[in-house]
């Protein structure tokens, strides 16, 4: 009786674990398909609404840690490089912080007319997404024609229900991929999250 009782223990423990291996799988396989999505904004700009400014996005970074904080990165910046006599040039750093668990609904926010990138919104159940926003440019113009000190001119950090996130729209198709690929990441975590949940 010990001997079948031990095989039984060990056979839900391999499966167990394999279970879980599965799932850690699943969850790189959504978080690589998603950093690559990103990734193609990169070249790419959007305008934002009200202003008349292009921004570029210079930098993206894409990751999910091991406790399924997701982490979504993207920096932009205006068209004009700083140069002698220049200073207008500037930065923006945009970063959110959240559980996909949390998603309760991704829908597609628009874009302007022209613009390569548009952006989906997602919408959380609470205000349980972090986001922190900094902006960078050079200070003055100095008497030589150069411009002053590199700078962070500004940071904001918010508790946010509502989330923009940046894609690139020249397929047709990206909204909905990245939709589902968002949902299936969310479904992962909210099953390792609550195992014996619905």
């Amino acid at each position: 009786m010990k001997k079948i009782l031990f095989i039984c223990s060990m056979t839900l423990l391999h499966l167990s674990l394999f279970a879980q291996a599965d799932n850690t799988l699943d969850k790189l396989k959504a978080e690589n398909y998603l950093s690559r999505k990103i990734k193609e904004i990169e070249g790419h700009y959007r305008t934002p609404v009200g202003s008349s400014e292009r921004l570029y996005f210079i930098k993206t970074f894409f990751l999910l840690s091991s406790n399924n904080l997701l982490q979504i990165s993207t920096t932009r910046k205006n068209s004009i490089q700083a140069r002698s006599g220049n200073c207008s040039y500037h930065e923006y750093e945009n970063t959110v912080f959240f559980n996909p668990k949390d998603i309760m609904d991704i829908r597609f926010e628009g874009k302007n007319t022209e613009d390569p990138v548009g952006v989906l919104k997602i919408i959380f159940n609470a205000q349980v997404c972090k986001e922190t926003l900094a902006v960078y440019g050079y200070k003055t113009k100095l008497s030589s024609g150069y411009c002053d000190d590199w700078l962070q001119s500004g940071r904001d950090e918010f508790s946010k229900k509502e989330i923009l996130i940046p894609f690139l729209v020249s397929d047709d198709t990206n909204f909905s991929k990245i939709k589902k690929a968002f949902e299936y990441l969310r479904d992962l975590c909210k099953a390792e999250d609550d195992p014996f949940g619905n």
